[in-house]
């Protein structure tokens, strides 16, 4: 009977150390003491990252945490956290997790990180209209759904899951993370994301860029380990303002005769290729290799020279370069600008020299004094030696102007 009864007061100690142990857990993890919403204090924070929990039982006896970490646990359920309505942050990355917010989760919540969890899901975050960041990479998602009408959503990441096509996203997103899925196309799912700023579609199976024409905010663009085979098929975003910063790396496109400095003529704009700055002398030499004033230069060549043969002076010419398909033929002046030029009327208005004031000129005859010496100055830069044949023929009075 004695035995008995000591087993028993045994088992209740027992019992009772473990109570005490998690108790303790949780109080070690908390910090940060500041005011709450009644004016008293209170913890705020608590961290029980890599603890082996399987379990977060207790921690709802903190109704004042506003800001906590789970990660790197055994975690399958956050109900326990349902009696706290003040939580701004919560971290759950690496866990068992299989529903995204399975508890009474408050509706201002800022910050939530589900990564490296069980979801398959994304379920329907409407409620949480204050949510900023979401991260839920590494998990096996396949479809953006639930928060198209997140208000306040700016950065979502949804790296390395089952993500076949972009669609359902709010128009606050600021940045999107959709490396390692299945994206094929990038299709309409873009249309009207204003802010969006940065955008990484690494490793997945995309080989043309169409639909993203309308990114007008876009200045950071991720595309390593795709399907881009083709210098043409950057068109899209030609007319990106603000794109400084894309990578290619690991798509077929990089293996181009002069890849680089076609993709700094193609897109001037860029600060960054690949990881690396573009520099000045690239943008200068992509400039003269396929720069569109060669069409000013060969119409001033013929008409101070008209029984003359224009000589291109270029380092590199389209020969040299390897051709392009018909199919993809977006800009038949980046391959081979200095044949057959184009009329006046058929040039970009974004010639990135044409002189306007040239093109007026339309005889000899209608050149004064001074537009010649301004023409004669604009010729010594690309004519070279030839243009010093002028000097004798000037002498000769073989070219007369009217005043």
């Amino acid at each position: 009977m004695k035995t008995a009864t000591n087993l028993r007061n045994s088992m209740r100690s027992t019992k009772s150390a473990k109570q005490v142990v998690e108790e303790d857990a949780i109080k070690s993890g908390l910090s940060h003491l500041g005011p709450c919403e009644t004016g008293e204090y209170a913890y705020l924070h608590l961290s029980l990252k890599d603890q082996n929990l399987t379990s977060i039982a207790g921690v709802e006896k903190f109704i004042h945490l506003q800001h906590i970490d789970l990660s790197k646990n055994r975690i399958t359920s956050l109900r326990p956290l349902s009696s706290i309505k003040h939580l701004l942050t919560l971290g759950a990355a690496n866990n068992k997790l299989t529903k995204l917010l399975d508890f009474d989760a408050p509706q201002n919540l800022l910050y939530v990180d589900y990564s490296t969890n069980l979801l398959t899901s994304m379920g329907n975050l409407k409620r949480h209209k204050y949510i900023q960041i979401l991260k839920l990479d590494q998990n096996s998602i396949s479809e953006i759904t639930g928060i198209d009408e997140l208000p306040n959503l700016q950065f979502l990441s949804l790296n390395e899951n089952k993500i076949t096509y972009i669609s359902g996203l709010p128009l606050s997103i600021q940045q999107l993370y959709l490396a390692h899925n299945q994206i094929s196309k990038i299709g309409t799912g873009l249309q009207g994301l204003v802010n969006l700023r940065i955008l990484d579609l690494s490793y997945n199976q995309i080989s043309s860029l169409r639909g993203l024409e309308e990114s007008e905010s876009l200045m950071t663009l991720l595309l390593r380990g795709n399907g881009i085979r083709k210098v043409n098929s950057l068109s899209p975003i030609v007319d990106l303002a603000l794109l400084s910063d894309i990578d290619l790396t690991e798509n077929p496109v990089v293996e181009k005769q002069m890849y680089r400095l076609r993709v700094a003529y193609k897109l001037p704009q860029l600060r960054s290729l690949d990881n690396e700055h573009v520099t000045a002398e690239e943008k200068i030499k992509a400039e003269n290799l396929y720069g569109l004033d060669l069409e000013d230069r060969m119409a001033l060549f013929n008409q101070i020279f008209p029984n003359q043969t224009f000589v291109d002076r270029r380092t590199f010419t389209s020969e040299m370069l390897d051709y392009e398909s018909d199919s993809d033929r977006e800009d038949l002046n980046f391959i081979d600008q200095y044949q057959a030029p184009k009329s006046s009327a058929s040039r970009s208005s974004s010639s990135r020299i044409g002189s306007s004031r040239l093109s007026k000129v339309n005889s000899r005859e209608s050149i004064d004094s001074v537009t010649m010496g301004e023409i004669l100055a604009f010729s010594k830069r690309y004519v070279g030696d030839l243009i010093e044949k002028i000097d004798s023929e000037r002498a000769a009075a073989a070219v007369s102007f009217v005043p």
